[in-house]
């Protein structure tokens, strides 16, 4: 927690930007120190517009780096269930803790879900990243997808981050981060049901009111997908190869699949496949 807490408010500025900007930068060589500021252009910016090229040799002084790093935290990082956890539950300390350690009750006996304590966390993080997809399809039907209808958009380097010796395809990071929440709840889930007598005492009614609420909460994360896929393929059309639609085949199936077991209230343990 203490690195997502340095990744979320210092650091995030130093490394997270695709470029970081400096003047007089910090350099260590040969035992000599230089100083050095991360900072941002307002100043530079409005010295420029006040003195135009007189003040070209001050300006030559900044330095612009990319970063590597941010393409990973965007490709990968920034889906991760955990992180979205880290971040909606702000201040509230007494919630930022891996979904693992939430494994426990309220009280000695659980007979609805809110009484598990992993409940207010699955359900801030559900609205949080509903929020962040919603907010993705929007800008990305209102402003992008005339110039890039999702089969371009994999293959445009503008918005992908990929391997350039290998023959692979970019993402949709609102698919990702249904698709990388849901392995998670699921691997939670059979954990819970599964693996978890040395972490929790259930008795058969709780594994039902558990499993019932988990699956509920995967069948949103489907509906989520599905609703906001739908919204792309009724402005355009979407190759049969493409991951949304391979996703959107996967993800009606699950709906299937869970709202079965949420109609009929049963016992039905197995892995969502």
């Amino acid at each position: 927690m203490d690195y997502f807490n340095e990744l979320c408010t210092t650091k995030i500025d130093h490394f997270g930007q695709l470029f970081s900007i400096y003047k007089d930068q910090i350099i260590e060589a040969n035992g000599k120190t230089f100083n050095s500021s991360y900072y941002n252009l307002n100043t530079e910016i409005k010295l420029y517009l006040e003195q135009k090229e007189e003040c070209k040799q001050e300006l030559n002084g900044i330095r612009i780096y990319h970063n590597n790093n941010a393409a990973y935290i965007s490709a990968s990082l920034l889906t991760n269930y955990e992180l979205y956890s880290y971040i909606c539950m702000g201040r509230d300390t007494s919630l930022n803790y891996p979904l693992l350690f939430k494994l426990g009750k309220k009280s000695d006996v659980a007979t609805s879900e809110e009484n598990f304590e992993f409940y207010d966390t699955i359900e801030r993080v559900y609205n949080d990243a509903e929020k962040s997809v919603e907010s993705m399809i929007s800008f990305y039907c209102n402003h992008l997808i005339d110039s890039y209808p999702p089969d371009k958009f994999i293959d445009s380097s503008l918005f992908s981050v990929r391997n350039p010796d290998q023959n692979s395809k970019g993402d949709f990071q609102f698919r990702l981060i249904i698709s990388r929440h849901i392995t998670y709840l699921e691997s939670f889930r059979q954990i819970s049901l599964n693996h978890s007598s040395k972490l929790i005492n259930l008795n058969y009614r709780e594994k039902v009111i558990l499993n019932l609420y988990l699956v509920r909460i995967i069948v949103k994360y489907c509906k989520l997908y599905c609703d906001n896929f739908t919204k792309i393929k009724d402005l355009v059309p979407v190759d049969d190869f493409n991951p949304l639609n391979n996703s959107y085949k996967v993800y009606n199936r699950f709906l299937k699949y869970g709202n079965n077991i949420i109609n009929n209230e049963n016992d039905n343990f197995d892995p969502i496949e």
